[in-house]
């Protein structure tokens, strides 16, 4: 696959995402890239990448779950992970990464939880991996601290 192709599959995809206005819509569009046969095959990693950025900045907390849980049906992480190169991969995972921990509250039980769903749906393959996808996307150290200190993985942290 030549860049220029890519790079207009992918183009033709942003047009797709902006088309959707809600939560459900950007959801939806995991499993109708799954089945699409609008997209080449070897195209869909890196619209999967760009669908999962692009839903971690514009659906609303309520729908983080609905947003992980299609991540991992689709196994859309899965693919950005197998395909993309390591920088384009994080770039495309840490904001979905920073988000869940914006969200969650900085206790030991909803922190690990974070951890392990990254795990579980493919963004990361270990838990010390997720830690280094929330510094990628710019987290603040502080928050970075808070969330080491009050994990299990404290010990991973320092």
């Amino acid at each position: 696959m030549s860049p220029e192709f890519l790079a207009n599959e992918r183009q033709r995809f942003a047009r797709v995402m902006d088309a959707r206005n809600t939560d459900r819509e950007m959801i939806e569009l995991f499993d109708k890239l799954v089945v699409s046969d609008k997209f080449d095959e070897a195209a869909k990693p890196y619209c999967f990448a760009d669908l999962i950025a692009e839903a971690a900045r514009r659906v609303s907390d309520a729908a983080l779950p609905r947003l992980m849980n299609i991540v991992d049906s689709s196994n859309a992480a899965r693919h950005v992970r197998a395909t993309l190169d390591d920088v384009a991969r994080d770039k495309a995972l840490c904001g979905l990464v920073r988000r869940l921990f914006n969200v969650t509250p900085r206790e030991e039980e909803p922190l690990m939880r974070v951890f392990d769903a990254c795990v579980r749906v493919g963004i990361a393959p270990e838990h010390g991996f997720t830690l280094g996808l929330a510094m990628e996307s710019g987290m603040p150290i502080d928050d970075l601290d808070e969330i080491c200190d009050r994990s299990l993985n404290a010990q991973r942290c320092h």
